[in-house]
C-alpha cells in the first residue's frame, strides 16, 4: 500500500466514525475465539473467517461483528459460556434503560433456582441479553448519524443564510432594508441555537428509552421541518417587530408599558440648551447638594447648574415600574424597544433659503453611528432600542410559542373588547 493510499484510507476511517467504532470493537471480541475447544470446529472456523474477513479492510461493518459474537455462544462449552455469563449480563446492565433492566429481572426465575444451573436456560439467557444489547448498540450509532447528519444540514442552511444576507450588505443601497435582514437573520440564528441545543440533549439520552426506530424515522425524515423553522424564526422576528411598532405588546401584556413611544433622545453632540439669564419659572431648584423638591414661582435657575442631568421618574398610583415584569412571557417594561416619536434624525435635510441673502442653506445631518442610523430606518428612537429589538427577534426564533402567544393572547383581548 502507497503513502497515498494510507492517507486516504486514514480520511476515510476520521470522517467514517461507525468503522473506527467497529474495528475497536473487533479487536475486543478477538479472545473470544481463543481459550477453550469448540463444541462445533466446523462452524467455529466458519465464523473465525468471517470475522477476518471482516477485520481485513478498513471499514469492518459493525453490524456483521455482532451477529458473529452472537453465533459464537452456540459453539462455547457450557463450562465457558457459564463462565463468561456474568460480563454479558453486565454489559446489559450497563447499557440498557433502568426501566428494561427493572424489567427484565422480573422475569428472572430466583438466583438460587435449579434453571441457573441448566447450560440450555443459561445459553438462552446470554443471547437474549446479547439481542437487546447489540440492539442498543446499533440504535444509537444510527440516532448519532442522523443528528449529525441534520447538523450538517443546519450548517449548510446557516452558510446560505448568512451568504445571502453579506450579498445583500454589499449590493442593496437601503438602510431600511439592511435593518430588516438583520432583524430577520437574528430569528434565523436563534432557531437555529434552539435546535441545536435540543439536538445536544437528544444525544444525552439513551435511544432505547423510548421507541428506538420511531425515533430514528424523525430524526432522518425531519428535516424539512427543521429547515422551515429557520424560515419561521426570520417571519417570526418580523411579525414581533410589527407589533413592538404597533403597540401590540402594550395590548397583549398591560403590565409591561402603556406607551413604548418617547421622543427622540438627544445626540450626545448637540449643544445643551441652557435658559436664559435670568429667566424665571415654577422649576425645581437644583444645588450641589443634588434636586431639591421644593418650588418657587420666583425661582432662578444658575445656567452653571448642569440642569440637563436625567431626573428619576416616579410613576403614578397604578402605573407600572420600569422592573416590573410579566411572568408569563418574561417581557419586561426595560425590554421594549421605544418607538421614535419623530423620522430623519440620521438623514441629512432639504436645502432652505436663509431669511437674508435668499442663498440655500443645506443643514448637516446629525452624526450617527451605524446602528443610530439603523434605528433611525426603522422607526426606532435609539440604538439601545434597535438592540432590544434584535434581543426581541432573537428570542421570536429561539423560543417558538413566543410570537403564537402573543397573537392569541391580542386575538383574545381584542375578541372581548
Amino acid at each position: 500500500m502507497t503513502g497515498w493510499d494510507r492517507a486516504k484510507s486514514a480520511l476515510r476511517l476520521f470522517f467514517m466514525e461507525t468503522s473506527y467504532v467497529a474495528r475497536v470493537y473487533g479487536d475486543s471480541l478477538r479472545d473470544n475465539f481463543v481459550g477453550y475447544a469448540p463444541l462445533d470446529q466446523v462452524k467455529f472456523d466458519e465464523l473465525e473467517e468471517q470475522f477476518r474477513e471482516e477485520m481485513k479492510g478498513d471499514h469492518p461493518y459493525l453490524a456483521s461483528l455482532l451477529r458473529i459474537e452472537a453465533a459464537l455462544i452456540e459453539t462455547m462449552p457450557d463450562n465457558v459460556m457459564q463462565a463468561r455469563f456474568w460480563a454479558i449480563e453486565d454489559r446489559f446492565q450497563r447499557v440498557v434503560p433502568l426501566a428494561t433492566r427493572t424489567r427484565y429481572e422480573a422475569s428472572m426465575p430466583a438466583r438460587g433456582d435449579a434453571l441457573w444451573k441448566n447450560a440450555a436456560f443459561m445459553r438462552d439467557q446470554q443471547r437474549a441479553l446479547l439481542d437487546v444489547v447489540h440492539a442498543n448498540y446499533l440504535i444509537n450509532i444510527g440516532r448519532e448519524k442522523s443528528i449529525k447528519r441534520l447538523k450538517i444540514i443546519i450548517l449548510a442552511v446557516l452558510t446560505v443564510v448568512l451568504a445571502s444576507a453579506i450579498l445583500i450588505f454589499v449590493c442593496v443601497d437601503s438602510t431600511r432594508i439592511v435593518a430588516f435582514t438583520i432583524i430577520g437573520l437574528a430569528g434565523i440564528v436563534g432557531s437555529m441555537l434552539s435546535i441545536t441545543q435540543r439536538l445536544q440533549t437528544a444525544v444525552s439520552r439513551d435511544a432505547m428509552t423510548e421507541d428506538g426506530i420511531y425515533e430514528l424515522t424523525g430524526l432522518r425524515t425531519g428535516w424539512i421541518g427543521v429547515v422551515m423553522s429557520f424560515l419561521m424564526g426570520g417571519g417570526f422576528a418580523l411579525v414581533l417587530y410589527c407589533i413592538v411598532m404597533s403597540g401590540g405588546l402594550s395590548v397583549a401584556y398591560p403590565e409591561v408599558s402603556k406607551s413604548n413611544t418617547s421622543p427622540p433622545s438627544p445626540h450626545p453632540t448637540d449643544p445643551p440648551v441652557n435658559p436664559k439669564p435670568g429667566a424665571t419659572d415654577k422649576a425645581v431648584i437644583v444645588d450641589s447638594a443634588g434636586p431639591s423638591t421644593k418650588s418657587r414661582p420666583d425661582a432662578t435657575v444658575n445656567p452653571s447648574v448642569a440642569t440637563t442631568s436625567a431626573t428619576p421618574v416616579i410613576p403614578k398610583p397604578g402605573e407600572p415600574t420600569p422592573a416590573s415584569i410579566d411572568q408569563a412571557s418574561g417581557i419586561g417594561q426595560g425590554d421594549v424597544p421605544r418607538v421614535a416619536t419623530g423620522s430623519g434624525r440620521c438623514e441629512k435635510k432639504k436645502p432652505e433659503e436663509s431669511s437674508k441673502d435668499k442663498l440655500p442653506v443645506t443643514e448637516p445631518a446629525v452624526e450617527c453611528t451605524d446602528a443610530e442610523r439603523l434605528a433611525d430606518a426603522i422607526g426606532l428612537d435609539n440604538a439601545t432600542s434597535f438592540f432590544k429589538m434584535l434581543i426581541l427577534a432573537f428570542l421570536a426564533g429561539f423560543a417558538e410559542r413566543l410570537v403564537p402567544d402573543i397573537l392569541s393572547r391580542l386575538n383574545k383581548r381584542i375578541a372581548g373588547q
